[in-house]
């Protein structure tokens, strides 16, 4: 049970299949797990929400059964990932002259640096939701992950951006202001948080794709001690599904039924030999039996295509060079043909995506691919908290209702102790 001096955060995922949230204390930036929930999302669609308030009662019974879990406990503040065709990723760069005396460079000159970025111009339906160096530059010569304390006279960066339609964000805020009565601390891409998911990112040297494949949308990210690039694409295991469904004549729940049995079953059985799934059809027409192998050449094709939209974009930005191993989340990583299909296109290995134990529940270890963009929001939420409480911009609103309902705690518990 929490502390009632601890603030309790909470990290939603509102994806296209599951509404996913994870409770956490935060002690010195770091996430102390507590519970987590999932309820299907029934009307997200590649990232986009379709009937508020059927997702808002879901949303407000994942976050209900969580608090449940930890016996009461209240959420004091929320962090969101986002997903979907409203976000747009933006590549910039930056300089300034180093005025210190010495040439030193300085924590201010790099916070400046971050500020010139963030006034990169973007069109004014757009909010801007994050701003990252991907690396430093001394005398716009030498690379550095982390200039401060060398000598220099001038810095430059290049930066990547990702911002969001605004109708789309005040959606989302809305969303969450009125079905479960609290502000959002901040929304995050999911591209952005999916990095800081994994053990496998935490060596600057070794730089990672990241690719997270859900039911509606497709997120990736290059990482290699830093953002290094970030994007989404509108599509996911939901195209593969209609895909199937042009080519084996199948209503939606039929070729999503195919789907998953190709997904559990093909790849576990004995190479050479096939596997088959008897299936309904539309409606007047015989049940039939299905190949899996037949079923591999559909989702072969639409992964391939995936696969290489992913890699042409990342060699466009020059950011191939920074990808030393990928790593596949979401319900796309269950896919076994990725394995090939990955070496294929990239030239490179699929590594095993490791995770820190403290950071992951029992209920959370037979679906953790599920779980990483929720656990990414996670782990990145608490750190922003602490910053944001270290630097004394936390809104005062949010910490005047925190210790609200705080006191309350505390009230409420001295009266359950007094016997009358």
């Amino acid at each position: 049970m929490p502390s009632k001096k601890t603030p309790v955060i909470c990290a939603l995922d509102l994806g296209s299949m599951n509404i996913r949230v994870i409770l956490a204390e935060v002690i010195d930036g770091e996430p102390r797990l507590l519970a987590c929930a999932s309820r299907p999302s029934l009307k997200i669609k590649n990232g986009d929400i379709q009937v508020v308030q059927v997702v808002g009662e879901q949303l407000l019974l994942a976050l209900q059964h969580a608090e449940e879990l930890v016996h009461g406990a209240t959420v004091d503040y929320v962090y969101a990932n986002i997903s979907g065709s409203g976000l747009h990723t933006d590549l910039a760069n930056a300089n300034v002259h180093i005025y210190d005396a010495e040439g030193v460079v300085t924590v201010e000159a790099m916070r400046e640096l971050q500020h010139l970025l963030s006034d990169h111009k973007i069109p004014a339906n757009r909010e801007l939701l994050c701003v990252d160096v991907c690396k430093y530059f001394i005398d716009n010569q030498k690379e550095v992950l982390n200039p401060e304390g060398q000598v220099a006279v001038a810095l430059s960066c290049d930066g990547v951006l990702v911002s969001a339609d605004q109708n789309y964000v005040g959606g989302v805020r809305r969303l969450i202001k009125e079905n479960l009565g609290r502000d959002v601390m901040r929304l995050l891409p999911s591209s952005r948080v999916l990095p800081h998911a994994f053990q496998n990112t935490l060596d600057p040297e070794r730089g990672t794709l990241c690719i997270n494949l859900g039911y509606g949308t497709l997120d990736y990210s290059v990482y290699k001690g830093n953002e290094q690039y970030l994007n989404t694409l509108p599509i996911g295991l939901d195209h593969i599904c209609m895909d199937l469904g042009e080519c084996f004549d199948l209503h939606s729940k039929e070729s999503e039924k195919l789907l998953k049995a190709y997904i559990e079953v093909y790849g576990s059985l004995p190479e050479g030999e096939d596997g088959m799934i008897e299936l309904k059809g539309l409606p007047g027409t015989e049940p039939r039996r299905v190949s899996l192998q037949s079923v591999e050449t559909v989702v072969v094709a639409r992964l391939r295509e995936m696969l290489e939209l992913i890699w042409h974009d990342v060699c466009q930005v020059k950011k191939d060079s920074s990808v030393s191993a990928v790593l596949m989340t979401g319900g796309g990583a269950k896919l076994q043909v990725f394995n090939r299909l990955i070496q294929e296109v990239t030239n490179l290995n699929l590594s095993t995506p490791h995770y820190e134990p403290r950071y992951v529940l029992p209920e959370m270890r037979d679906e953790i691919e599920l779980w990483s963009n929720c656990l990414g929001t996670l782990i990145l939420g608490a750190r922003d908290y602490q910053v944001s409480l270290e630097r004394g911009s936390m809104p005062i609103l949010s910490q005047f209702t925190t210790e609200f309902r705080r006191i309350g705690g505390l009230v409420k518990d001295l009266f359950s102790h007094i016997k009358w």
